[in-house]
């Protein structure tokens, strides 16, 4: 018996034709998207502003610059510390024996947002929520640390970590954070900042498939099925005795397109 090669193809090989054509499309959209996505950033490290001092109103011509901000992800992490107590329904503060430690990371985090001076009297307010019945003794105890390290950056000083000489204000990792807030998968996608490598890479595929969806692509699973379609489509149209062509006419296909569809 003689094969056509396009026959053989399609047993042996994992995609026809066709599928395969359209994949090198989906990698050149790709490519093309990635060649955009590193311009942009391109263009916009040439916009960023390093402040190296306390936080000022911008006006006149320096109004439209891009900050480059260091508080604010302390800002976000205290937010997503908020938000995982709502998600755990902690609206009366954390249980008792779960409480050192989100105060702690608070206080961390405003550490790095704040002037030492004004770490207290914003770390009260948010213990309020984090753990109410607490009066300033336990506030002290819990932070006393932290506060020792603010002040020593605030003066100036520095500590050697892995041979740098580095702030010595408290720093946590994400992982860490994760750890030892007890933070799960699920509740980290309600998180902002507070996330994994894992929970990273899955909003950057939901990301990139959105983007994917803009551009027309559409899942696999339709794409075959449409093929499906198609197929059964010619083949109906040819039983009914027309000719290959004007099926290509009529279904608005490439006419080697319905010689494969036809000869399966």
């Amino acid at each position: 018996m003689v094969h056509t090669f396009d026959t053989l193809a399609d047993t042996l090989l994992p995609f026809s034709r066709q599928e395969l054509a359209d994949l090198r499309s989906r990698a050149e959209d790709h490519r093309r998207e990635w060649r955009e996505d590193v311009q942009a950033m391109e263009a916009r490290s040439t916009d960023l502003t390093l402040v190296t001092g306390a936080l000022t109103k911008r006006q006149g011509a320096h109004a439209n610059l891009r900050v480059f901000v260091r508080s604010q992800l302390a800002w976000d992490r205290i937010g997503d510390i908020q938000r995982l107590f709502e998600l755990r329904g902690w609206t009366g503060g954390a249980p008792p024996g779960q409480r050192d430690v989100p105060v702690f990371m608070a206080a961390c985090f405003l550490a790095e947002a704040k002037l030492a001076k004004d770490v207290m009297s914003e770390l009260r307010p948010l213990v309020r929520l984090l753990a109410p019945d607490w009066g300033e003794p336990e506030i002290k105890d819990c932070v006393t640390s932290v506060l020792e390290r603010a002040h020593a950056h605030a003066r100036g000083e520095t500590v050697e970590f892995r041979g740098k000489q580095v702030s010595p204000r408290y720093g946590h990792s994400n992982a860490t954070l994760i750890e030892k807030l007890c933070i799960s998968p699920l509740e980290e996608r309600e998180m902002q900042t507070i996330i994994s490598k894992d929970e990273k890479r899955r909003r950057t595929n939901e990301r990139r498939t959105a983007q994917r969806r803009e551009h027309g692509v559409v899942p696999r699973a339709e794409y075959r099925q449409a093929s499906v379609d198609k197929a059964t489509a010619a083949k109906a149209l040819k039983a009914q005795g027309k000719s290959l062509r004007a099926i290509a006419a009529e279904l608005d296909m490439p006419l080697s397109t319905v010689q494969y569809y036809c000869a399966q």
